[in-house]
């Protein structure tokens, strides 16, 4: 029940002299590999690489459920708000004004969304990576931290929420203050 074996070769004696002692001792049928560490690492990060190679498409889903997430609360923020727009503009604030400052608060809204889900994500894949992975398959891997991943999030996140709070502001401001006021 061995699973491998670690063989330093002495000097002078070739690993292909290795693969033909071995098989010419082992019976027929026997599953055995005469591997250099090269070419194990390379299979195990080949099998690494199979296991993970769904993960673009979970984290596109992962993202557009998020930005559908930011877009539901941005719209229905504005919406509970349209009396408060209302008055705003009953006191002289121009509509401007009201869908700068929804544009405003909806990037803030945005920015601590996004740094806050990159945390947690990063946060998350350093316990994954340096002990579950470790403990689950005795292989440790190297941590990439995917920057550009990370940038694409927020940059995405800043779009819409920007364009979502614009978009709603300027349909709430669009109608008349006096029916905004009786809104509730």
């Amino acid at each position: 029940m061995v699973n491998y074996f670690v063989v330093d070769l002495a000097p002078g004696f070739d690993l292909n002299d290795l693969r033909r002692q071995v098989g010419a001792h082992i019976a027929d049928g026997t599953a055995l590999s005469v591997l250099a560490t090269s070419d194990l690492i390379s299979m195990v990060e080949g099998f690494i690489a199979t296991a993970f190679a769904d993960m673009d498409a979970i984290q596109s889903l992962v993202v557009l459920i998020t930005l559908a997430g930011i877009i539901d609360f941005l719209v229905s923020s504005v919406i509970e708000r349209r009396r408060e727009f209302a008055l705003l503009r009953m006191a002289g604030a121009p509509s401007g004004l009201v869908v700068r400052s929804v544009i405003l608060e909806s990037l803030l809204l945005g920015l601590v969304a996004a740094l806050l889900g990159a945390a947690a994500g990063a946060i998350s894949a350093w316990i994954w990576v340096r002990f579950n992975y470790a403990v689950l398959v005795g292989y440790v891997l190297e941590m990439n931290f995917s920057w550009t991943a990370a940038l694409t999030c927020l940059v995405l996140t800043l779009l819409t929420a920007a364009v979502t709070g614009g978009v709603t502001a300027m349909n709430a401001v669009r109608k008349s203050p006096l029916l905004g006021v009786h809104f509730d």
